[in-house]
């Protein structure tokens, strides 16, 4: 009957009206896991400026599985519209991602002229390289190395050459790494160690 069809649609518009979950990033291009001493949700270096595959989990659409489509915004601004055809897989545009910030990715799902939008996902984006992209200070060496250099005779007692790296620097994270170089001059110096 006629007002069966209206409350199947007025229940219909009560459960598409609370908000959707978030987007997720695929498993095709990963955020970093989270670490206690930095911000949620970063973005891997090696992603920054390249398109990036969004998946919208599936939500009601009603009887029928209705007919809509899915807007993606990008701190507000419209990135790509798709029919509902799950499972919806969308791409952020390389343009999205090339600056540094805190950045709001969410979705809009419109269906029988409802518009319903998901709850937001925070990406962050660092681009500053640790110690705010500074060399670190210099590393100390045993008092004889200082002194001669490496020599033969100094390894043939020793068998190493201890290097001792400054402890602290500015905005130290979990999981950073301190490469050691060694060489004549920066362009043709070597990894020796991490």
């Amino acid at each position: 009957t006629a007002a069966e069809a209206r409350l199947a649609a007025r229940n219909f518009r009560l459960r598409i009206a609370a908000d959707l979950d978030p987007p997720a990033f695929n498993s095709a291009n990963p955020l970093l896991p989270d670490t206690d001493d930095d911000f949620p949700n970063q973005l891997p270096k090696a992603l920054r400026g390249t398109d990036l595959k969004i998946d919208i989990p599936q939500f009601d659409q009603g009887e029928n599985g209705r007919r809509g489509i899915i807007r993606l915004f990008w701190n507000g601004e419209p990135k790509a519209a798709t029919p509902i055809t799950f499972p919806v897989e969308m791409t952020l545009p390389a343009s999205a991602t090339g600056s540094e910030g805190e950045y709001e990715l969410k979705y809009i799902a419109i269906i029988a002229g409802n518009d319903t939008s998901s709850l937001p996902l925070v990406v962050n984006i660092d681009t500053t390289a640790p110690n705010n992209n500074r060399p670190g200070e210099q590393v100390g060496l045993p008092a004889e190395v200082e002194a001669n250099g490496i020599t033969r005779e100094y390894l043939d007692i020793n068998g190493k050459v201890v290097v001792t790296v400054p402890a602290t620097y500015l905005d130290a994270k979990i999981d950073d790494e301190v490469i050691l170089m060694f060489g004549p001059s920066i362009p043709l110096a070597k990894e020796v160690g991490r």
